[in-house]
C-alpha cells in the first residue's frame, strides 16, 4: 500500500513490469540511503571519524549479499520495513512517542512481521506509551480498514494473506515439531508473542533500574533479538527475512562506535548456511532434518549472544554509564559534523 503510488507511475507510460517494480523499490532504497547516511553520522569511539568509517554503512548495508538477494528476489519492502522500525525505536528512545507511534504504523502497513517491533517501542519508550500506540493503531486502522472493506465487498479476494498451510521449509527452528502441528500452525502468532515477552522482560530490567536512561544500543540490540527470532521461528522462513535483522544489527554496532563485525560475520555465516541448506540450484542431497540442524546452529549462537547481552545480571552503575558513554559519543558525534 505504501508503494503502490510510486508502481502506479510507469503505467502512465505503458511501462513494462521491470519498470513497475523499479519505480517501487525506488522508495525502499532511498529509505535505505537515509539509514545508511544516519549510521555514517554517528560518533565514533575515538571522537572522530574518516571518510572510511563513514562510507562503511553503505557498504555494509547496499551490498549486503543478502540485501541484494532481497532487492533480486523481489522483496524490497524487508529493507524499507527494516528502516522504519529502526527510525521508530530511535524516537522512542528520543521519547518522541507521536512520531514513533507513525512511524511503526508505516512500517506494519508496509508489512506485517514489522508488529514485533511494537513491544520493542513500548518497552523503550520512557513516557508516553499510551500516546504511541494510539497513534500506530489509527495510523494502521486508516489505510487497513478501508482495504478490509473492499475485500469484504468480493474485490481483490484472497488478498488478505495465506495461512501456514503445508508450506514449511526446513530452515527454521520449528522444523522438528512437524509441518502439521498446533504450534507451527499458529506460529506467526507465537512470534508476536515472543516479542512481547522480549520486551516485556526488557521493561522490567528497566524498571529494576530506574535511575539509570534508556540507552539506545540496548534498544537496537532488543530490536535485532525480536527481529532474528521473527525469521527464524517462521515456518516459511527465508535467507531476505533475516535482511531486518542485519540492519539492526549495525544500527547497535555502529551506534555503539565499533566496526560492524558482526553484522559481516552473521552476514556471511547466513548466506553459507543457506547455501548449504538451499542451493541455488534449488536441489539438495541433504536430509531435511540436516538442513534444519544446519540453520539451528548457525542462528542458535547469535540468539545466545543477544540474550546474554541483553537480560545479563547488571545494576544501576553498569547501565547509567552505557547511558553516559552514548550521550558522550553523541555529543562527540554532533562536534564532529559540525566542524566538518
Amino acid at each position: 500500500m505504501l508503494r503502490a503510488p510510486f508502481a502506479m507511475v510507469p503505467s502512465t507510460w505503458g511501462g513494462t513490469p521491470r519498470a513497475v517494480y523499479f519505480a517501487s523499490a525506488l522508495p525502499c532504497m532511498v529509505a535505505a540511503a537515509v539509514f545508511c547516511a544516519w549510521l555514517a553520522a554517528q560518533p565514533r569511539r575515538d571522537g572522530g571519524a574518516g571518510w572510511a568509517t563513514r562510507l562503511g554503512p553503505l557498504v555494509y548495508c547496499l551490498f549486503n549479499p543478502l540485501v541484494l538477494i532481497a532487492l533480486l528476489g523481489g522483496h524490497p519492502e524487508d529493507i524499507l520495513g527494516a528502516s522504519l522500525c529502526i527510525a521508530a525505536v530511535v524516537l522512542a528512545v528520543k521519547t518522541r512517542p507521536g512520531w514513533a507511534g507513525i512511524v511503526l504504523g508505516l512500517a506494519v502497513i508496509n508489512k506485517s512481521w514489522a508488529l514485533v517491533a511494537v513491544p520493542v517501542v513500548i518497552a523503550v519508550l520512557p513516557a508516553g506509551r499510551r500516546r504511541a500506540l494510539i497513534v500506530a493503531a489509527v495510523a494502521i486502522a486508516a489505510v487497513e480498514v478501508p482495504l478490509l472493506a473492499v475485500q469484504g465487498h468480493g474485490l481483490n479476494a484472497g488478498a488478505a494473506g495465506a495461512g501456514i498451510g503445508s508450506t514449511v521449509n526446513p530452515p527454521q527452528l520449528l522444523w522438528w515439531l512437524g509441518r502439521h502441528s498446533w504450534i507451527v500452525q499458529n506460529a506467526r502468532a507465537g512470534i508476536v508473542f515472543t516479542a512481547v515477552l522480549a520486551g516485556a522482560l526488557w521493561w522490567r530490567r528497566q524498571a529494576q533500574v530506574r535511575q539509570a536512561a534508556t540507552s539506545m544500543t540496548d534498544a537496537l540490540l532488543l530490536l535485532a533479538l525480536v527481529l532474528l527470532l521473527r525469521a527464524a521461528l517462521d515456518p516459511w522462513n527465508n535467507l531476505y527475512y533475516h535482511v531486518p535483522f542485519l540492519f539492526a544489527l549495525i544500527a547497535y554496532e555502529v551506534r555503539s562506535g565499533r566496526v560492524p563485525v558482526m553484522t559481516i560475520v552473521c552476514s556471511l555465516v547466513l548466506l553459507i548456511a543457506f547455501l548449504i541448506v538451499v542451493p541455488i540450484n534449488g536441489h539438495s542431497h541433504l536430509p531435511y532434518s540436516l538442513r534444519g540442524a544446519i540453520y539451528a546452529a548457525t542462528v542458535v549462537p547469535m540468539i545466545g549472544w543477544m540474550v546474554a547481552k541483553l537480560y545479563r545480571r547488571g545494576g544501576v552503575s553498569e547501565t547509567s554509564s552505557r547511558a553516559a558513554r552514548d550521550l558522550q559519543w553523541r555529543r562527540l558525534g554532533a562536534a564532529d559534523i559540525t566542524a566538518g
